[in-house]
């Protein structure tokens, strides 16, 4: 099979750095040209799937502005400029779920729109997972956090509290991982 050829591309709307939108011309198959095939560039990002030594899932509820209600969700965010993947994703549990592993594994990265890209997410498992020593939680964080088994995960997948795709992404990884749930 042979690669696509971007011919052009040209940026249409730069919100940087949180969104760029791209019209890129491109050329799928030897003289078929697609003149708009536009780009959606998100800013990349980690989510991670903490688990405790004793196997459950620390996760949170808080509102969502993407799907615009609450939800069960995961820690994760944004990485910033010169942040290792593996460093964001030890940032960001501190910082949302105040808690540290004992071992971090990369369960992969991937993006979010088959063509128009959309986020590069990084997935990670993090195992024995414990409470941070003098971690205070960000004021300006509104989620609570509970500590749910795998079983309450799988309900929560069939009930609808999870209302973001990437988190239930995350999950599906996590779990396929051989040391899962073993914390």
């Amino acid at each position: 099979m042979t690669a696509r050829k971007t011919l052009s591309r040209q940026l249409e709307l730069d919100a940087a750095p949180y969104l760029r939108v791209f019209r890129e011309e491109g050329e799928v198959v030897a003289g078929q040209v697609i003149p708009d095939f536009w780009q959606v560039e998100l800013r990349s990002f980690v989510l991670v799937m903490p688990v405790q030594p004793d196997g459950r899932v620390v996760a949170m509820t808080g509102y969502r502005h993407g799907p615009r209600r609450n939800c069960l969700s995961l820690s994760g965010g944004f990485i910033d400029p010169g942040e290792t993947p593996e460093a964001a994703a030890r940032r960001e549990l501190l910082e949302e779920a105040g808690r540290t592993p004992t071992q971090l594994i990369g369960l992969g990265d991937y993006v979010g729109n088959g063509n128009q890209r959309g986020a590069h997410g990084h997935f990670f498992l993090a195992r024995g997972c414990k409470a941070a020593p003098g971690w205070l939680s960000d004021p300006s964080e509104t989620a609570t956090l509970a500590a749910i088994t795998a079983d309450e995960v799988e309900k929560a997948l069939d009930a609808g509290p999870f209302a973001v795709v990437h988190h239930v992404a995350d999950w599906g990884l996590a779990r396929r991982h051989r040391d899962f749930p073993a914390a």
